[in-house]
């Protein structure tokens, strides 16, 4: 009562007289009643297009400030429109927004009950003519996109309130797409243009997605951040659990920036595998653009199949990335390309590992506990690993000071080389290289006891090393090494002898 003493009768009345005004499925969400794509129109039948039902509903949430989407179980809805442009201008092809929910101040809940959004068919994608043929690599005015800049197939973006997402299919339909020539900016290459499955950014309020399952995305199939700009240096939990993304242009998942993302039980499968290929062509790319990254957890998943690497961790200002439990298959090229500072424990790495990464400070240094690495295809998904790489490689033996292995098992041989680093340290650590390949440990440091088994003149590959703390190297079951002075002793010997 003492709320509606502020307002005048006329205040009231016209209060009163705009919420009459206001269509039903707007009310509805007003009211915290979920509401259905079909309330505006949308068929889900797999055929007909809804993009404009789904501006409609985006529109309702928006104007709300959030509330629930409920999906048709088995529903398909065909999102995506395309208009010829008729003046000069950057795009070609213009795209028809497909309805992001922006800026919601209360809670957003999506309940997907395993519908699909899908891109329509014919779509462009790439660099094309005013008749419809593909167009020379960047060409200006030529760019066609399916999709608004910074908006996927499901956009969830600048929200305060907690954000939670669950059982979504996203269908990129890449196969079905009209492709045209490469669009990138100068000194990249493929299509770095919009075309995402997931993209999900500038949520402040929380943000949690489940059985979120995206296939043949043109680009990237989930793409998150927050920018300093809308959470500066907070960390807010963002939880993607039981995730996938197969068969996307560029990346499986796309993390930008932000504090506090977490991952379990997620699948990055075959980037670049499909219609088109774009680099990096990863599983998981964790690349600092937006803001710093920093408190990343990958728990329980697995990335294999793609056609470049699996984990790549390498530009802009990243740390503290956790990795557990995991598994990083090189089937192609690398495994993991991890040069940001990270933890690993009990992960597989299958294939090349690249840049394990290094620091004065050991504290800092990339550290590895219990993980296995093996170059045996016949541990792949797919059958098959990157050949002709050391196991570990630290810039073929230059790089690598101060990375720990601890209780590790490298087993190397089958098509890769032993680990060439340089000042790593081992603790209890087991490696096995088969013979002709060579393993190359510069300035080693071996704590506790390791185990060596490679071909002899490897031994030749291991110069300067330091035994620590009273530990012990056994190098193919004959040669004990307890300090350094013993192994100088021993060279010396063998020098002086006739």
């Amino acid at each position: 009562m003492r709320i509606l003493q502020s307002f005048s009768r006329r205040e009231c009345l016209t209060c009163a007289s705009s919420l009459a005004l206001l269509p039903a499925s707007y009310n509805s969400v007003a009211r915290g009643v979920a509401i259905t794509p079909e309330k505006f129109g949308a068929l889900g039948d797999g055929w007909t297009n809804d993009t404009i039902a789904f501006q409609k509903m985006a529109a309702a949430i928006n104007a709300a400030g959030g509330g629930t989407i409920e999906f048709r179980s088995g529903a398909v809805y065909i999102l995506g429109k395309q208009t010829l442009t008729k003046h000069p201008g950057p795009l070609m092809y213009t795209p028809a927004g497909l309805g992001a929910i922006n800026a919601c101040t209360t809670p957003v809940t999506i309940i997907g009950n395993g519908a699909t959004l899908k891109f329509a068919n014919g779509l462009r994608y790439g660099c094309f003519n005013a008749d419809g043929t593909a167009a020379a690599a960047n060409t200006a005015g030529t760019r066609s996109i399916p999709s608004h800049y910074f908006e996927g197939l499901l956009t969830i973006k600048n929200c305060s309130a907690r954000v939670h997402v669950r059982d979504v299919n996203i269908d990129g339909n890449l196969p079905n797409f009209l492709i045209g020539g490469q669009d990138h900016a100068p000194g990249d290459s493929g299509w770095q243009i919009p075309g995402d499955g997931l993209m999900v950014f500038d949520n402040v309020g929380g943000e949690f997605y489940e059985n979120i399952h995206v296939k043949d995305a043109p680009r990237d199939g989930i793409m998150a951040w927050r920018s300093t700009a809308a959470a500066g240096n907070r960390k807010i939990p963002a939880t993607f659990r039981g995730c996938t993304a197969d068969s996307c242009g560029r990346l499986a998942f796309s993390l930008t920036g932000g504090i506090g993302y977490s991952f379990f039980n997620v699948r990055g499968t075959n980037s670049g595998s499909g219609a088109l290929g774009s680099p990096p062509l990863a599983g998981m790319d964790i690349e600092s653009e937006q803001a710093p990254i920093r408190d990343v957890l990958i728990s329980d998943s697995a990335f294999y199949g793609n056609n470049n690497t699996a984990l790549v961790a390498d530009s802009g200002d990243s740390a503290g990335i956790r990795l557990v439990r995991s598994t990083f298959v090189g089937d192609i090229n690398w495994g993991a390309w991890l040069n940001k500072q990270f933890v690993a424990e009990e992960c597989l790495f299958l294939g090349p590992t690249n840049v394990p990464y290094e620091d004065g400070d050991q504290s800092k240094a990339g550290k590895f506990f219990r993980c296995k690495f093996s170059d045996d295809p016949r541990l792949s998904p797919t059958g098959a690993l990157a050949t002709g790489n050391p196991i570990i490689n630290g810039a073929g033996g230059s790089l690598g000071l101060n990375t720990l292995y601890d209780q590790c098992r490298i087993d190397a041989g089958h098509q890769s080389y032993g680990p060439a680093v340089n000042g790593s340290i081992f603790r209890d650590c087991t490696i096995n290289v088969r013979s002709p390949h060579k393993i190359t440990i510069v300035n080693g440091k071996f704590r506790g006891k390791n185990r060596i088994t490679a071909p002899s003149a490897s031994m030749e590959n291991l110069p300067k090393f330091v035994i620590e703390n009273g530990g012990e190297l056994l190098f193919n079951r004959e040669r004990h090494i307890h300090n350094l002075e013993h192994r100088i002793a021993a060279l010396e010997q063998k020098e002086m002898s006739p």
